[in-house]
């Protein structure tokens, strides 16, 4: 069955990114339809389910992201503005890590480069600051004022609400098979018996991306990544574990090695080990929890956060979808121009999801982009290439988010 309906623009994955995509082209005036495989919000991608994600000024991982960080904290903003549930709470985030350290050495140079608010603390501070903690002497901790987190279901119901709001259409339970290019250069999204037309593609499909992009598929690998949810353990009463006391964290207890977590929600404290999951495919992943997944969290945190955390309450399997270099994946197909893509966020997309959608956007109008895309180009993963974002940090500009 074919619509007739031709459209400007069609978005694949309805996602905190495809939405975004959404969401910027239907308030530049395209006529556009968004698909999804479920009805979104939904927890089966990386951008649902989850509760909550860091979002972060003082950012370690690369200078290249500065002006996406920038974008993203005045959308956040300008979404939330009027809304009765919060989106964005501001708490800090809090980095630990040997001084030499990924995390530290990375917000050290950020901070410096340009002018960030950073506040330098040592373990002894941190554990009689924040009681959840017990870093041992070689930890440091770097505290960022400006971060916190975003709340993961208004954010998404206002993401689509804006899109839906500016006339966009939103189909969900529609599979996608693939799409192709007729001779006329029109593109058409098969679906089963179905299939969807239009002029231009935004393809933000998160794990499903292997099987829709050719190019990109040699260069993603999909991680199957547990969440939990604890009660709160001795070492700490639930007051002191409030987002008003107690700031999201960032820790590196080994070398590249790196866990998560955030102040006391109803669910319970959320706590997490950032990547080292094992591969998997959106289709095949594993999600129940195993016996396997709690000891190893609970390992870290009963050597570093000693009494933390108590009884398991819930818990939730994340995907992440990941480049070798860690890093997005923003730009156009190399064969078809219509078509504009962005993925492997690599666990640390939610935050930067409004600035990515703006960026798709503009290379689907083919205006000038927002924001700097070179150095997320998909050239930089291919074996000619020496290019990748860990070059890049430096530069002279002027940035201060919402630290001001």
């Amino acid at each position: 069955m074919s619509h007739s309906k031709h459209w400007d623009a069609i978005v694949i994955g309805l996602g905190v990114v495809g939405s975004s995509a959404l969401a910027e082209l239907a308030r530049s005036g395209l006529e556009v339809l968004g698909l999804d495989r479920w009805s979104p919000p939904h927890p089966q991608g990386s951008s649902g389910g989850g509760d909550t994600r860091i979002i972060r000024l003082a950012y370690a991982e690369d200078d290249a992201y500065l002006p996406l960080l920038e974008l993203s904290y005045h959308q956040w903003r300008e979404l939330a503005a009027g809304r009765r549930e919060a989106i964005l709470e501001r708490c800090g985030c809090l980095t630990i890590g040997p001084t030499d350290g990924e995390l530290i050495a990375g917000i050290d140079q950020t901070a410096e480069r340009h002018g960030l608010a950073v506040e330098r603390l040592g373990a002894d501070e941190i554990a009689s600051r924040f009681p959840l903690f017990r870093p041992g002497g070689d930890f440091v901790g770097r505290l960022d004022p400006a971060a916190g987190f975003l709340r993961v279901d208004p954010a998404l119901k206002s993401l689509l609400a804006r899109a839906v709001g500016a006339g966009a259409e939103v189909q969900g339970g529609v599979v996608v098979d693939g799409w192709e290019r007729g001779e006329d250069g029109a593109l058409t999204v098969r679906a089963g018996d179905r299939s969807f037309h239009a002029d231009r593609l935004v393809v933000a499909a998160g794990a499903w991306m292997p099987r829709l992009l050719e190019p990109l598929a040699a260069h993603l690998d999909v991680r199957r990544q547990p969440v939990f949810w604890f009660e709160p353990g001795a070492a700490a009463g639930a007051e002191a574990l409030a987002p008003d006391r107690m700031p999201t964290f960032i820790w590196e207890h080994e070398p590249r090695r790196f866990v998560y977590g955030f102040p006391i929600r109803p669910r319970g404290l959320k706590i997490a080990i950032h990547h080292e999951g094992e591969a998997t495919t959106a289709d095949s992943v594993d999600r129940e929890l195993r016996d396997a997944d709690v000891e190893r969290v609970l390992e870290i945190t009963e050597r570093h956060m000693p009494g933390g955390y108590g009884a398991l309450r819930h818990a939730d399997v994340c995907l992440y979808t990941n480049t070798p270099d860690g890093h997005f994946v923003i730009d156009r197909h190399p064969e078809v121009p219509e078509i504009a893509f962005a993925s492997a966020c690599s666990g640390h997309g939610f935050k930067l999801a409004p600035a990515v959608g703006a960026a798709l956007a503009d290379l689907t109008l083919g205006r000038d982009c927002r924001i700097p895309l070179g150095d997320f180009s998909l050239a930089r993963l291919t074996a000619d290439s020496d290019r990748s974002p860990r070059r890049i940090r430096g530069g002279s500009r002027d940035f201060r988010g919402e630290s001001r």
